[in-house]
């Protein structure tokens, strides 16, 4: 196995913990775990202070109740770094040596989940806003857009009146009309991967116009993420199991029913892969070969999750690496530990 996992966690005390660096990657090359930390930034004095961020200084010195998520969310790469979201800022970081290069953030960073890169750009969502924002890797917002309740595109400058750094929601659960959990680009448009509609809205900004992708789902699901390869896509749902769709090609004079994306496979990891009860799912990566997939560690359960690797074509174990916070070099209680991106590396 050789992946790098991003990972979310929560102290049980968070008062005077007092710390600057804390873990937030992991990597495993066969069965060793190297686990990487790096600069948090929470208040607008730490954006201040921090001499690797460019982009956007804070707006002002005022905050609201900080965030105590700590640790990435989405991951993305390029051919030299790797590029991982926290909740106000995407770290660039060195694949050679996993050294920070620099600190991205501006004031349209919020609560980010999914990253993307394409063409030298990043492209993330300010989730409680359902709204899209593109910069450049100096943190500059080139673009930004929000999608409607009636699926259509709008730039309201409005939302620059604020910082969104440091403004924290106030209830737990999906926020969002959408909860756009994940982002992705497939010849020149935007998949956006939304958790509250179970379906992908797709974004083409030539036509300045959006679109619902509906799947024939056959099983409860919530699904997650949303990786295209090899002309299939493949999302996670968090009730633990894996999906594989693929595109719609009949003609329209040869359907009897309309039908969008279909569902090839389903894969309940409890009942065809673990013997186990999954509480969580989230984050995948497919390789020619494999499938490397994340489960549990849901809040208010056990504080670990698992890294399972899997054969692609017979969807059987190959491994499974158990993450706890022992692992992740903290001496400190954890509320909760989970996994969220993972990438090949």
């Amino acid at each position: 196995m050789h992946v790098v996992v991003s990972f979310v966690y929560q102290y049980l005390n968070n008062k005077n913990l007092g710390i600057k660096k804390i873990p937030c990657l992991l990597r495993i090359n066969n069965k060793k775990i190297n686990i990487f930390s790096y600069p948090k930034l929470s208040k607008p004095i730490d954006f201040r202070n921090n001499k690797q961020m460019v982009g956007q200084l804070p707006l002002s010195n005022k905050f609201f109740k900080i965030n105590h998520r700590f640790g990435f969310t989405g991951l993305t790469k390029d051919e030299t770094y790797y590029y991982a979201a926290s909740y106000g800022s995407i770290y660039q970081i060195k694949k050679k040596d996993f050294s920070l290069k620099k600190i991205i953030s501006n004031q349209l960073m919020s609560d980010i989940h999914g990253i993307c890169i394409y063409k030298k750009k990043l492209f993330h969502v300010l989730t409680g806003l359902d709204t899209v924002v593109i910069t450049n890797l100096d943190g500059r917002i080139i673009d930004f857009f929000s999608v409607t309740r009636k699926l259509k595109i709008l730039r309201d400058q409005s939302i620059l009146r604020y910082d969104w750094r440091f403004i924290n929601k106030n209830h737990k659960g999906a926020s969002g009309f959408y909860h756009i959990n994940f982002i992705s680009i497939k010849d020149n448009e935007i998949w956006l991967t939304s958790r509250n509609l179970n379906s992908f809205i797709v974004v083409n900004l030539k036509k300045n116009s959006c679109e619902l992708r509906t799947m024939n789902l056959l099983t409860t699901s919530l699904i997650h993420d949303g990786t295209h390869f090899d002309k299939k896509i493949y999302l996670t749902s968090v009730n633990g199991k894996i999906i594989e769709l693929s595109q719609n090609k009949k003609k329209q004079s040869k359907k009897i029913y309309n039908r969008d994306l279909i569902v090839k496979r389903v894969f309940d990891i409890d009942n065809n892969i673990i013997k186990g009860n999954t509480n969580w799912c989230r984050g995948i990566e497919i390789t020619k070969n494999r499938i490397f997939v994340m489960i549990d560690g849901r809040y208010e359960t056990r504080p670990e999750f698992s890294i399972l690797e899997l054969d692609k074509k017979k969807m059987n174990l190959i491994n499974r690496f158990k993450i706890n916070y022992k692992k992740i070099n903290t001496k400190y209680k954890l509320k909760y530990l989970t996994g969220f991106s993972i990438l090949e590396n």
